[in-house]
């Protein structure tokens, strides 16, 4: 009879973090609750049964922090490997300031950076990371001069430099998102470094990176039209819209978000106001090494 599949997910505490363990205990997975305290790490394990065993990890604890964790994470694989994990662990803060985005890029890219790197020996051949990331990580949103030292990355130890400098030489000012957004950018990035690393693709490791939409959790707000559950459903490997044509997925995303930047601007000659009455949407897509794939454009009634 063939083992469990295991699976590993952070932030698991409330919100999409605690959905995406529960849809995968429910698909029959062993999972890994990795909490930033043991405690909730223990209540999620109460709530979600046997399947589930609970870690700490506090990404802002940096190498030492994921050295030790990674060890338990190893000593429970014991001879089996991981199919999936899922970086879902964040932070988000509302001020601009120095601690915001020091704390902000250890949590959301440094940390997850360092965890799947440490992993990848308790990868199987053929598993998937997924990094859940965030629309505020699009390009056009960041200042000129952060979009260039992106695109001219080609390597994890040059996103580190640019990582660890302070926001006065990011030029900020001219960007829409703050230390949440700069940071899951870098995070964004990484995806594609890692997904054309050797080290991954020679063991046939997808590294993919999952937006799930505007979802409604602690830190998205009750206003969100996306529920955790729906959300986790977005992340899920399972989902079969993974699978079809890039370059069809590519242009339905790009329309998906056209639709929801005419929706939320009633001067917008592209779409009727009849269609707009009342009315917004949120466009999802998954993103890649190679390109973006859609998944789905929610419209719900402006409350």
């Amino acid at each position: 009879m063939p083992s469990r599949k295991h699976a590993l997910v952070t932030g698991c505490s409330r919100g999409l973090g605690l959905a995406i363990a529960r849809r995968l205990v429910h698909e029959g997975y062993c999972v890994g609750a990795i909490c930033r305290r043991q405690r909730d790490a223990d209540r999620v394990v109460r709530l979600l049964g046997a399947r589930c065993t609970p870690f700490e990890l506090d990404l802002a604890q940096g190498e030492a922090g994921v050295r030790v964790a990674t060890a338990r994470v190893l000593e429970w694989l014991q001879n089996s490997k991981l199919a999936l994990v899922v970086n879902n662990a964040g932070n988000s803060y509302d001020n601009w300031d120095e601690a915001s985005w020091v704390d902000s890029r250890a949590v959301n890219y440094t940390g997850a950076v360092l965890l799947t790197q440490g992993l990848l020996p308790a990868l199987a051949h053929g598993a998937s990371v997924v990094m859940v990331v965030s629309g505020l990580s699009e390009s056009s949103l960041l200042s000129p001069k952060f979009q260039r030292l992106l695109a001219e990355t080609s390597s994890i130890a040059a996103l580190d430099s640019i990582a660890d400098l302070p926001l006065n030489q990011l030029n900020v000012q001219q960007s829409w998102v703050g230390p949440y957004g700069l940071s899951k950018a870098l995070l964004h990035r990484a995806v594609e470094i890692l997904a054309a690393d050797g080290a991954f693709k020679g063991g046939g490791v997808a590294v993919n990176a999952v937006c799930p939409g505007w979802v409604s959790t602690d830190m998205g707000g009750e206003q969100a039209p996306i529920s955790a559950d729906e959300g986790a459903g977005h992340v899920s490997i399972s989902n079969p819209m993974i699978a079809v044509n890039q370059q069809k997925a590519a242009a339905k995303a790009k329309a998906a978000a056209a639709v929801a930047a005419a929706a939320a601007d009633k001067d917008n000659q592209g779409i009727t106001d009849a269609q707009l009455e009342g009315k917004y949407a949120t466009a999802t897509a998954l993103v890649t090494g190679r390109g973006t794939l859609f998944l789905c454009c929610t419209v719900v009634e402006r409350s």
